[in-house]
């Protein structure tokens, strides 16, 4: 009896293992079908979508759209170029004012170095004309 009684239970476990895993299998079915069906609706509003845009109700907005993106993507362009030039403008402007200032200062200290030159040596001679003169004048 102990032997019968194992392979009626080993029976019926294996019959209650099977529906587990045949519902385990059908669950998964059940969400893969649902996947699937999900898929289909969204191809069928993309193919209403799509016929739409041929139809050019969207369309003609969108490339509105793009050529007003298209235009201030040129406008930024070439805005970016002018103040570009005008900075540069500035810069170059700024840089040949100091330039022109540097020569003008160079000018004068080489003017000024000329001027004192002429002094020190006037006082130079002048020093020795009067030691000349003192000079003469002992003997």
């Amino acid at each position: 009896a102990g032997a019968a009684e194992e392979k009626r239970r080993a029976v019926v476990l294996g019959k209650v293992v099977g529906r587990w895993n045949q519902g385990q299998v059908s669950g998964a079915f059940s969400k893969w079908a649902a996947i699937v069906a999900q898929e289909q609706h969204r191809a069928a509003i993309l193919h209403k979508v799509a016929g739409r845009w041929r139809q050019g109700q969207v369309s003609g907005a969108f490339f509105g759209w793009m050529a007003g993106a298209a235009e201030e993507k040129r406008r930024a362009v070439v805005l970016g170029k002018v103040v570009g030039r005008w900075n540069q403008g500035q810069v170059s402007g700024a840089f040949s004012k100091w330039a022109a200032i540097v020569a003008q200062e160079q000018h004068r200290a080489a003017i000024l170095h000329k001027v004192a030159g002429r002094w020190r040596q006037g006082q130079v001679s002048g020093a020795f004309f009067g030691w000349m003169a003192g000079a003469a004048e002992e003997k």
